[in-house]
């Protein structure tokens, strides 16, 4: 597992590098740069409406620090500016909290000593790697003609501590601009600063809450997790509108403490403005309090200020939150003092969704496409240590890449989800499966959140799992997290580059009669003669057999080129033409796969999903294709809307019938009653063959 000591240069800018060029200096990020383009991608009217200007610390304040060398950091460091980014903003305050974690984010090399050139670093868990982020210290300010100049970013509550400031313009830098901070939710930062894994709860139905939530809730926080939350229910509407009880609506908020006094279970909250608080029971200035001696509310840090962080009751805040954000650590995250902690075992895969290949979408499409989604087996070994069933703790993680990062672009969160069937022994599940069998889990509706996660417990056993968006066809990166209590493995199950023929006995033709077989002979000789030819022995041309298709099929797909391509395959003596015995063989070849192709057309469009394809060639023929052969082939003979005609299906039959013939001696048996011809890479090659 990565660690942020092994950090990767973002932009390949080293900061220890950039520090040696730039002795007396100061430097300027070429790749973050002092200028509007930093701030928005967008014409936005913020643009119009202020006068910006990008100051370095030591011409705002005559002494700046990087972090108050009396105090340390402290969340009550974070104060939201002007940048929609409450939901980062709560997860610093949260980070500020745990010194272990707040030094691998912010590294403890920064500082404006004597060696000081403008440069700082910062480091950010992205998708299974840490970064390590290198800007100048120019933060944008903005400018009235009266007084002095104001922060549009987060800032401190010291006027000369600059941590915060500069963490969020280097998380702006890591996704673009400032702008791309807009909105989001406090977990998806949680997830960067510590590379764990987020658990979400919605207070909507309390019904399907679990009964022991505080206890739930209380022992992660006690185990290092980290926690927010979000979504007021219920009053005015409009973005961060205030409350008449001082909860802010559609802001997000750190969750910083729990305690039980006088029977009462409590939670402490943070609002990230520094300022603006609950009122209602247990709240700063409520009467509550007046009971509680002073050694507890000293402890609780119990204060009459307007500092943004206060107390409520557990049963007010399920009234009044909808969200509740956890993320849980990895055991990197976890400092020396964790020891007793549990420690979770991780296991990460990387995967995509590609367009007509594994972008399957959802179990609605299970007929046709659901399981050409990406497939990962997990093999969970053993049941947690003193739970009474028996059973295995699993979190299952399903985190999109790099979207915020693409908003510029248009690109918006996907909806995502996952399924978790039994392996029973499969490698991979086939249509089939999918059709005929239910998931053992799954992450419940579809929703467009950068990362979904689910808390199961299972029977310990092997796990495949399936991770789709909800429509098929939409494209994109991800990276799939276990995280179990006992040693577990999970790994993708890829293809091989293997063709693989099931060795299935062809079924007995069926034993005509006589007056089956004159109608038959009489049929073909009747197609032989509309061209009107006098032949001694009855052929069928190309242009006989397409008005036979003509006639049964009905499908303008089989064109003449394609019925030449048919004559070609079983003109035994090279005549151009087939007599009836070349006709019976080709008959009891060929028809089978076009009425077969037919019955996978099960929405009747007279064309196959690309999708269907893999499966129809596996169910009618018996061919296996591995995926990176499959896309090829239908990228040679896909329409524009990414679907195959009957006439390319016979195509590609009759040149994987032949590549077969010619190939089989080269075949060994693949330990499942079939034969893999391994293909390496001859892929490229055999493409000749299908053109």
């Amino acid at each position: 597992m990565a660690t942020p000591e092994e950090a990767v240069p973002f932009k390949g800018q080293v900061y220890a590098e950039i520090k040696d060029e730039n002795q007396g200096g100061l430097w300027e990020d070429p790749e973050f740069p002092a200028e509007d383009q930093s701030l928005y991608f967008s014409n936005h009217e913020n643009l119009q409406r202020y006068n910006f200007k990008w100051m370095r610390p030591g011409e705002i304040v005559g002494n700046p620090e990087f972090i108050d060398a009396s105090e340390g950091a402290s969340r009550f460091d974070v104060c939201q500016g002007c940048v929609g980014d409450c939901w980062m903003l709560a997860a610093t305050a949260t980070l500020a909290q745990k010194p272990y974690l707040f030094k691998r984010v912010c590294c403890e090399d920064n500082s404006y000593s004597d060696d000081y050139c403008g440069a700082f670093h910062f480091r950010f868990w992205q998708y299974g790697e840490w970064v390590d982020v290198v800007i100048d210290d120019r933060i944008p300010m903005v400018v009235f003609d009266w007084g002095d100049p104001q922060y549009f970013s987060l800032h401190s509550n010291d006027k000369n501590e600059f941590w915060s400031a500069l963490l969020e313009k280097a998380y702006a830098k890591l996704h673009g601009s400032y702008e791309s901070l807009e909105g989001g939710h406090t977990s998806d930062a949680l997830v960067d600063f510590t590379g764990g894994m987020t658990e979400r709860y919605d207070t909507t139905d309390p019904s399907k809450l679990p009964g022991d939530l505080y206890k739930i809730l209380q022992k992660a926080f006690e185990r290092g997790s980290t926690m927010g939350c979000s979504g007021i229910k219920g009053g005015s509407a409009g973005l961060e509108a205030i409350q008449d009880n001082g909860l802010v609506q559609q802001h997000a908020y750190s969750i910083t403490g729990f305690a039980e006094v006088e029977g009462t279970q409590l939670v402490r909250i943070r609002n990230p403005w520094g300022k603006t608080e609950w009122k209602g029971p247990w709240g700063d200035q409520s009467d509550e309090w007046n009971g509680v001696d002073e050694g507890t509310k000293e402890e609780l840090g119990i204060v009459q200020r307007d500092d943004g962080e206060f107390w409520m009751s557990f049963e007010d805040f399920l009234t009044y939150w909808k969200n509740i954000e956890i993320c849980n650590l990895t055991p990197d995250s976890m400092g020396d003092d964790d020891d007793d902690k549990l420690r979770w075992n991780v296991n990460n895969m990387n995967g995509r969704w590609i367009k007509n290949e594994s972008a399957g979408g959802c179990a609605n499409f299970r007929q046709s496409s659901f399981a050409a989604n990406p497939q990962f087996k997990v093999n969970l070994t053993d049941a947690d240590d003193g739970d009474d069933d028996d059973m295995a703790s699993c979190l299952v993680s399903l985190l999109q890449k790099d979207r915020r990062k693409q908003k510029h672009l248009g690109k918006t969160n996907l909806f995502l989800g996952f399924y978790m069937y039994e392996a029973k022994g499969r490698s991979k599940l086939k249509r089939r499966d999918v059709m005929t069998e239910a998931p053992v889990a799954s992450s419940g509706s579809y929703i467009n959140y950068r990362e979904r996660s689910e808390h199961f417990k299972v029977t310990p056993g092997e796990y495949i799992v399936l991770p789709t968006t909800f429509n098929p066809n939409e494209e994109g990166e991800f990276i799939l997290r276990v995280f179990t209590e006992k040693e577990a493995t999970a790994e993708e199950q890829a293809d091989d580059d293997k063709i693989v023929k099931q060795d299935k006995p062809k079924p007995p033709k069926e034993e005509w009669s006589d007056e089956k077989k004159d109608k038959f002979r009489a049929f073909f000789e009747m197609v032989a003669g509309l061209s009107g030819d006098d032949e001694e022995v009855p052929a069928i041309d190309p242009f006989e057999l397409k008005s036979l298709f003509d006639c049964i099929f009905k499908d303008p797909s089989l064109t003449i080129d394609l019925c030449k391509d048919v004559i070609q395959m079983f003109d035994a003596d090279g005549s151009g033409k087939i007599e009836y015995e070349e006709f019976d063989d080709m008959w009891d070849t060929v028809e089978p796969w076009l009425s077969a192709f037919k019955n996978s057309d099960y929405d009747k469009s007279g064309k196959l999903s690309v999708y269907e394809l893999q499966e129809a060639l596996e169910d009618i023929i018996g061919f296996y294709i591995p995926k990176r052969l499959l896309c090829k082939l239908a990228f040679r003979y896909v329409d524009e809307d990414g679907h195959i005609s009957g006439g390319n299906f016979l195509r590609i039959a009759m040149r994987l019938h032949w590549l077969w013939n010619q190939q089989s001696g080269e075949a060994e048996d693949d330990g499942a009653g079939g034969f893999a011809l391994n293909m390496g890479g001859q892929i490229g090659g055999l493409l000749g063959m299908f053109m």
